[in-house]
């Protein structure tokens, strides 16, 4: 029997064990609710920005047979949050868990996360949102200049901030059941219920 100190209880109830993550252990609601309810950058923003939203932007970039895989591509910081990148360089042990609830979730949800295009994707992202959300320094460094896809993802951040967390959550998850279901039979998600 695992101690309460080992386990996690998500939003909808679930306990987990972090440390000893399986295929099943996971809940898209809870995913949805966690990230929708972290802002990215640490916090670190002129607006506040869930991990949720910039998931969908994310999948947004990608071809269909890789969406899901953008929706979900930071889904194990529902479990175990995000540290900042400079700092999780540092954290050998950190990224080792991360890796371990990754590749769960990815047997649970039939990803491929480990597909190059979601890592481009996602670096896209970070460059089309940098200057709205972060501006200064970073934003002048990596932000990219007025074009068609930084005016939509402009227009998706400041709609997304203006709803409530939970109401991001619910956004995410209609996206989620949009492409889960685009995905066919064989790659439905496995979920078992506590």
């Amino acid at each position: 029997m695992a101690l309460v100190k080992d386990v996690l209880q998500t939003y909808t109830g679930r306990v987990l064990t972090p440390l000893d993550p399986w295929p099943g252990d996971f809940s898209i609601e809870d995913i949805a609710w966690s990230l929708a309810h972290q802002c990215r950058y640490n916090g670190h923003t002129k607006l506040f920005y869930s991990v949720a939203t910039h998931c969908i932007l994310v999948a947004f970039f990608l071809p269909s047979n890789l969406k899901l895989e953008g929706l979900l591509h930071d889904a194990s910081e529902a479990y175990l949050s995000d540290l900042p990148s400079p700092i999780k360089r540092l954290m050998p042990e950190y990224q080792k868990v991360e890796a371990r609830i990754e590749d769960a979730l990815a047997g649970q949800y039939r990803l491929n996360l480990h597909n190059p295009l979601v890592k481009e994707a996602d670096n896209y992202v970070f460059q089309l949102e940098a200057q709205l959300v972060m501006g200064g320094t970073i934003g002048a460094k990596f932000g990219t200049g007025p074009c068609y896809e930084s005016v939509y993802v402009e227009r998706e951040i400041i709609n997304a901030a203006s709803r409530s967390p939970a109401a991001e959550a619910q956004r995410y998850l209609s996206v989620y059941r949009e492409l889960a279901d685009t995905r066919g039979q064989d790659t439905e998600v496995m979920e078992v219920r506590v």
